[in-house]
């Protein structure tokens, strides 16, 4: 007979899906589990039940069991501890052999991919199953889903939007199936990706009221505030932005994991400005072995500690181009790279005095009439020597400022 996973309502992790899996095993190790991810707390417990399950024959005989084990422990551990039962699993030809065990494998697999920076490999599972008619349509909407994300991370904005349009994403969402809040995160990745910011905090936030009113409190599961904290900020709403931080942030250290931990650090350093808070969610990151959100946290540190002229600076940014390129985030790779050569030139370059005040106070924010009127210039005059500053430091214009030192 066919047993429905009554799993978490909507999210990466826990779509609800039928499997033709035997009879019921409603009282395995695998449902205490999923109790204790979905709240979001005892870590080491859900842990110890995923991993009992998983080692338990007779869970092995349910597709249903096993997809709860794998979730909670992609939510749990570092993505390596998932990548050793995988390889377990599609070692072995028992789960493969029971409608939908192949595609769970695949798909996890895909996930896990994703978060130690194998984007490619991911790109390509998840496409397959997504347009594989023959696949259940709750593991199509998850695949759908997490391409939407590994395309966004790429920028490939063109792409994920197209993507979800021929895929009719508005009818999806009109089902209010148990997938809507992961879709509702799709189309928000989207909407911000092209500057819709408002449309897509609006998103992100129906996803965070769909995961409470269905119980899931685990950030781990589905990091819905993250990306909403940085629409509030691009939308100018600090208070709203500094609210979700610290509740991430709370939630995550309940959970414990690294990778949780860590992104939600880098999500209050964005509001906070706090380069220590910065620093420790990239121990984490690079502790926990999920490279996805690396770079853009190294840029982050590097354009900062580029800005206050410190030598610490140049490693950080080495290191997220290593990243990007190994991930095949080109744009993260030249972003670093535009830096580090900044950098250079500006611990080459000596400016006339009054190319330094106008620099500094360009830098400051100022514009160049404020610049003009604070010290005594035409703002024709203030125009001449900042072109001579971007020259010689061989910048684009002022949005390159932030990385300079200049000697004096």
């Amino acid at each position: 007979m066919d047993t429905v996973i009554a799993l978490n309502p909507a999210l990466p992790a826990f779509p609800a899906m039928r499997f033709a899996s035997g009879e019921s095993h409603a009282t395995c190790h695998a449902v205490t589990a999923l109790a204790l991810v979905r709240a979001g707390a005892d870590r080491p417990a859900a842990i110890h039940h995923a991993e009992s399950a998983l080692d338990d024959p007779g869970c092995a005989a349910h597709v249903s069991c096993t997809w709860t084990s794998l979730v909670t422990l992609l939510a749990a551990a570092a993505p390596h501890a998932l990548d050793a039962r995988l390889h377990e699993l599609e070692r072995s030809s028992q789960l493969a052999a029971r409608a939908g065990g192949e595609t769970v494998v695949e798909l996890l697999r895909a996930r896990c991919d994703f978060l130690l920076g194998q984007q490619d490999r991911a790109r390509a599972v998840l496409t397959r199953v997504v347009h594989d008619r023959a696949t259940a349509l709750d593991l199509r909407c998850l695949a759908l889903a997490w391409l939407t994300h590994v395309l966004v991370a790429a920028r490939q904005h063109t792409a994920a939007r197209h993507l979800l349009e021929t895929n009719d994403i508005e009818r999806l969402l009109a089902r209010r199936t148990t997938y809507r809040p992961l879709l509702l995160m799709a189309r928000g990745a989207v909407h911000t990706g092209a500057g819709r910011f408002a449309r897509g905090l609006e998103d992100f936030q129906e996803a965070g009221r769909g995961l409470t009113e269905a119980g899931v409190h685990n950030p781990a599961l589905v990091t819905w505030r993250p990306p909403a904290v940085k629409a509030a900020l691009r939308l100018g709403n600090r208070a709203l932005a500094a609210e979700l931080a610290t509740e991430e942030l709370a939630a995550a250290r309940r959970w414990g994991s690294p990778h949780a931990v860590g992104t939600a650090l880098h999500t209050r350093s964005l509001v906070t400005g706090d380069n220590a808070e910065l620093e420790d969610s990239i121990s984490l990151m690079e502790l926990g072995g999920t490279h996805f959100l690396l770079p853009e946290a190294l840029l982050e540190l590097g354009g900062r500690l580029a800005a206050e002229g410190s030598a610490a600076a140049r490693p950080r940014l080495e290191r997220a181009a290593e990243v990007a390129a190994l991930m095949g985030h080109h744009h993260q790779v030249h972003e670093a790279q535009r830096l580090l050569a900044t950098l250079s030139r500006a611990a080459e370059v000596r400016l006339s005095d009054q190319e330094t005040r106008v620099l500094s106070l360009a830098q400051s924010g100022c514009t160049n009439k404020q610049i003009a009127a604070k010290l005594c210039l035409t703002v024709r005059g203030v125009e001449f020597h900042l072109s001579s500053c971007y020259r010689k430091l061989g910048l684009s214009g002022r949005r390159d400022l932030a990385a300079v030192r200049i000697a004096t």
